[in-house]
């Protein structure tokens, strides 16, 4: 069987168990974000994420990226007029059910990728659904879990090609492979929104070529929203329908990603 054709069966399967949203993915209003109390990293900043749109945020090292989606998630402290996850606020003022209830829709793929190494690869990935479960200690666990939820972690793991190391301990896994492993955990929460924090670092042009396409074509077939940083400016203009550059704590570039090109994009890491 080829790349191209396994590819297209993962996206298809995939496709089914990944639930779109029908309201505004991501709404924000007068971001401000200060580590030190005095000096700004972003001073009020507006965003706005369209339903369905695949986003690509571009910048220097420092310039705040991860920093961005971080603070809208509430993972690092901020202040803002407000900000919305398909149309609920997700600020200091939201209850933490409320907030745990709208991030459940979110998938997020950190650059880190945080694996539970003295657990299995399928432990790892049914953590995925502790957003979810009615009983989250049932997750925590393949030993635990039910036949359903197991048989959902085993199709996750299918899409990035893993099943074969279900049961192996996560910290035999290379880098590549733990990479691969979170994102079928992001995929267990069945998102609405996946926030990718560079997905590909870890993986060689091939695999991460493949991981970026599955997840624009994921996108294109389901509605779900795509918004992941990278420094591939090349994915960036292959992969998205927009480009946001950050640069001195503003968005400096704004651009559909059909109109620009990887040269030209070149700028945002001018530092002048």
């Amino acid at each position: 069987m080829s790349s191209a054709v396994a590819l297209e069966q993962n996206f298809n399967a995939l496709s089914k168990i990944i639930e779109p949203c029908h309201n505004i993915a991501l709404k924000v209003r007068k971001l401000n974000v200060s580590f030190d109390g005095n000096s700004y990293l972003y001073r009020n900043l507006d965003l706005d994420i369209p339903d369905g749109q695949k986003l690509a945020i571009i910048g220097s090292n420092g310039a705040g990226k991860s920093t961005l989606m971080r603070a809208c998630l509430g993972i690092i402290p901020s202040q803002s007029e407000s900000v919305h996850f398909f149309d609920q606020p997700v600020d200091n003022r939201t209850s933490r059910r409320q907030k745990r209830n709208v991030l459940a829709k979110v998938g997020f793929v950190h650059q880190k990728h945080n694996i539970m190494e003295r657990l299995s690869v399928l432990s790892n990935v049914l953590h995925g659904a502790l957003g979810r479960a009615r009983f989250r200690c049932l997750c925590w666990n393949q030993a635990l879990a039910p036949k359903q939820l197991r048989e959902e972690a085993m199709e996750c793991l299918d899409r990035v090609g893993l099943t074969s190391l279900a049961s192996r301990p996560a910290s035999s896994l290379s880098g590549g492979q733990s990479q691969r492993v979170a994102i079928a955990r992001a995929l267990m929460q069945k998102p609405s929104l996946i926030i990718a924090d560079e997905p590909v670092a870890s993986l060689d042009p091939v695999a991460g070529n493949e991981v970026m396409a599955l997840f624009s074509e994921l996108s294109d077939e389901t509605g779900v929203t795509l918004v992941f940083i990278s420094h591939h400016l090349s994915h960036a203009v292959k992969y998205a329908d927009r480009i946001i550059g950050l640069k001195q704590g503003t968005i400096n570039l704004d651009v559909a990603a059909s109109n620009t090109t990887v040269e030209e994009l070149g700028s945002i890491y001018d530092y002048a």
